[in-house]
């Protein structure tokens, strides 16, 4: 076995002494030219809990955990740059108006209960109650389009 591994060894040395002045010596030496886009490697630190979701996503999506990672990282500054909002901004002007929606609705299930008047009732085919729902989805509308225009005004002013 050791006889083996010498003639290989000694067969490689050979072959690349005769390739010793040739220009290119393979992948290990340096370009003339540069990739027009290099990339470097960036270590990340990702939680152990995490890890196994991150396998199984990435391969749901048929690449690599790093390539996944990658394609998330590149999105996010694409997103940053373009100026788009934060999904955590997104997420909490949204809770924000579901707040409101979840208020008005105990609210108008509390009036029902401490009113006096017994017609009222929360049958969804009552006509006032389309009516009070009717009014809380223009709330809600109404309130989405103040934060969307409030959104693209703080847009507006990050790009001055």
């Amino acid at each position: 076995m050791r006889k083996d591994i010498a003639d290989l060894l000694a067969a490689e040395a050979e072959g690349a002494e005769q390739h010793a002045d040739e220009e290119d010596h393979g992948p290990s030496s340096r370009r003339r030219h540069p990739p027009r886009d290099p990339a470097q490697v960036y270590s990340l630190r990702v939680p152990v809990a995490q890890l196994e979701q991150l396998r199984e996503l990435a391969a749901e999506r048929r690449v690599s955990p790093s390539a996944l990672m990658r394609q998330w990282v590149l999105e996010r500054l694409a997103a940053e740059a373009s100026g788009m909002p934060d999904a955590m901004q997104v997420w909490q002007r949204l809770s924000g108006v579901l707040a409101d929606l979840e208020d008005a609705h105990r609210r108008l299930e509390e009036s029902v209960r401490l009113s006096a008047a017994p017609a009222l009732s929360l049958d969804p085919q009552d006509e006032e109650q389309v009516e009070i729902r009717e009014l809380i989805t223009d709330r809600v509308v109404e309130r989405m389009h103040e934060e969307i225009a409030e959104w693209r005004q703080e847009r507006v002013s990050a790009d001055q």
